[in-house]
This record gives structure tokens, C-alpha cells and sequence, in this order.
């Protein structure tokens, strides 16, 4: 695991970059960050249908609620036939 020393009493911002941390840990590391990520929905899991992960999904939906006004009726209807297929 990337090393970052610890001191009780000083306080330190570090500014490390993403790819550097990354470059630090082991394999298992990684798979561990990936399995946390997927988990928290920022990676593709196995059940994730069509390969989209489902935060793109929570972002998608998100848009369509924000802007719910703008819809036209065809529109509104498709996303209502959607939904009822479940």
C-alpha cells in the first residue's frame, strides 16, 4: 500500500496525484480499490447490463427527473413504457 508517514501533532496537506497512488500498489491493492469502486457503482461489476456502470445510469436518470418539463409527451410515454416493463 502507497507508505504516508504519520505524525500525531502536524498537520500536512500532501497533494498526491491518482495515477501516482496507483502506480504504488501491489495487485491485490488494486483489485481491492476496484472491488470498492464497482461496490460504491463507479466500476463495471459483472451484473452490470450492457456494460454501462450505474452511476452513468444514476446520472442519466438524474437529467431525465431534472428536466422532466422539457419532455415532450412522446417522450414522457416512452420512458413510462420503459418503466412498466418491470
Amino acid at each position: 500500500m502507497p507508505r504516508f508517514s504519520e505524525y500525531q501533532d502536524v498537520e500536512v496537506d500532501m497533494d498526491i496525484d491518482v495515477d501516482e497512488f496507483f502506480e504504488e500498489m501491489n495487485s491485490s491493492e488494486r483489485q481491492e480499490m476496484y472491488d470498492l469502486l464497482v461496490e460504491k457503482g463507479y466500476g463495471i461489476g459483472e451484473n452490470t447490463p450492457s456494460g454501462r456502470s450505474s452511476w452513468e445510469f444514476d446520472e442519466a436518470m438524474g437529467k431525465l427527473k431534472q428536466n422532466y418539463h422539457s419532455l415532450s409527451n412522446q417522450e414522457t410515454d416512452l420512458i413510462i413504457k420503459l418503466a412498466k416493463r418491470f
